[in-house]
């Protein structure tokens, strides 16, 4: 069995930036495949043999429909339908995100014809990495429609998963789940102090050892964009970071400009900036800024 391991000095891409979060599942090879399939099983705790990667931009039929781009859009054998997305920050805004994503990829199958029971399930899964999207102590979420007051489901197709890694607690990996594993790589991969860690993680699951084998796999061209792409947003978000306190500096509030840093630290975070950069850009402790 290959064995792959991570040095104290190996600098490796963040999986959770947005172009990496998708090659790591989206790339033509046996690697990016595995992962995907071994994902997939770990999150609806079944057995998927069969994921093929679709577009990630469904068509927009009505002028009044907004245009959007899945993360990594996929389907199965049996016709069922997933998407899986990345959000490095929690946004106010995720949860209705949600709901017209997992829309749109229901809508998407095009039953014209055909009767209601043909349409296949439809599943929307969401990894959190920094902040809150529910407020309580459980990272993990499965959603579907049902009565509020008694707990009654609709038995309908359409499922909302959330995963959120800063509600993980830190245990022995052996005690961890394939969902916590999978949450802890993704929130450790690139931090060299829990190296120790996350070679644990990759050691005990096969679909993580073959994502870390592709992060490693990039050529030089792919990681040269790679790069590119995050300072490319990390410059757009320093501007905005500059003009906010222009605004707030003009208004003389001293409070705004406070809230105007936190909500650009937020930005930057959804924008997929390394925490220590927003870290010495507006000042904000890290310890301040993974609460955000």
């Amino acid at each position: 069995m290959e064995k792959v391991v991570l040095s104290a000095s190996d600098d490796i891409l963040n999986p959770c930036l947005d172009p990496v979060f998708k090659a790591l599942f989206t790339k033509n090879t046996p690697a990016a495949q595995f992962s995907l399939k071994a994902f997939l099983s770990a999150v609806l705790e079944r057995k998927i043999t069969d994921a093929t990667v679709i577009q990630n931009e469904p068509a927009v039929e009505d002028a009044r429909e907004k245009q959007i781009r899945f993360d990594v859009a996929c389907k199965f054998n049996t016709g069922e339908l997933v998407d899986i997305e990345m959000n490095i920050s929690a946004d106010t805004c995720e949860p209705k995100r949600l709901e017209y994503y997992t829309s749109r990829l229901l809508l998407s199958q095009g039953i014209k014809g055909l009767e209601y029971k043909e349409l296949k399930n439809t599943y929307q899964i969401v990894l959190v990495i920094n902040g809150r999207l529910c407020d309580d102590n459980h990272f993990l979420h499965h959603f579907d429609y049902s009565d509020r007051e008694l707990d009654i489901s609709l038995q309908g197709g359409t499922k909302i998963i959330t995963m959120e890694a800063s509600k993980l607690e830190e245990k022995p990996v052996l005690e961890e789940t394939s969902i916590e594993r999978w949450l802890m790589w993704f929130k450790y991969a690139v931090d060299k102090n829990k190296r120790d860690v996350v070679n644990k993680i990759i050691e005990s699951e096969e679909g993580i050892k073959m994502a870390t084998k592709t992060l490693l796999s990039f050529s030089k061209d792919e990681v040269e964009y790679f790069n590119k792409w995050e300072i490319e947003k990390s410059e757009q978000a320093v501007a905005l970071y500059e003009r906010s306190l222009e605004v707030a500096e003009e208004r003389g509030v001293k409070q705004g400009i406070e809230v105007g840093i936190e909500q650009v630290a937020k930005n930057m975070l959804s924008a997929g900036v390394d925490i220590n950069i927003i870290s010495k850009t507006t000042g904000l402790p890290v310890e301040k800024i993974q609460q955000l």
